[in-house]
């Protein structure tokens, strides 16, 4: 199931909408990732169906940054941070509020040079 979420659908909806976004002045494709899916950036350990999830998401936002360069579709993947949520608990970080200003700060700065790179909510570069 968590392979279908992350990793699948996201997958099957870019292919189905990439046409329309071909017509856009503004071709971004933005896929919501997780810094736990890095393995750069990996210390905690545990996790691995969701780990390994997020991980075959970011690739699938690389190979699909290189496939649709041609086409001027900026393909990025973005993490939320750790968000208070029932994921992410009542200690995590930021609300979901504040997740989502940051995350729609960094949507609107992205361009076209900045595909295929994996960002944090806050505009950071994460590594892959």
């Amino acid at each position: 199931e968590v392979l279908k979420v992350n990793l699948i659908a996201p997958l099957l909806i870019s292919q189905s909408i990439i046409e329309n976004i071909s017509k856009g002045s503004e071709k971004k494709m933005i896929f919501l990732s997780s810094k736990v899916g890095s393995i750069a950036e990996n210390s905690g350990g545990g996790m691995y169906v969701y780990r390994s999830s997020k991980t075959a998401l970011n690739q699938v936002v690389k190979s699909l940054s290189v496939d649709l360069l041609g086409k001027r579709i900026s393909v990025v993947a973005l993490h939320p941070g750790w968000v208070r949520t029932d994921m992410g608990g009542p200690n995590a970080d930021l609300s979901a509020k504040e997740s989502a200003k940051a995350l729609i700060k960094s949507f609107e700065r992205l361009k076209l040079e900045d595909t295929g790179k994996f960002f944090n909510y806050d505009g950071k570069i994460i590594n892959f």
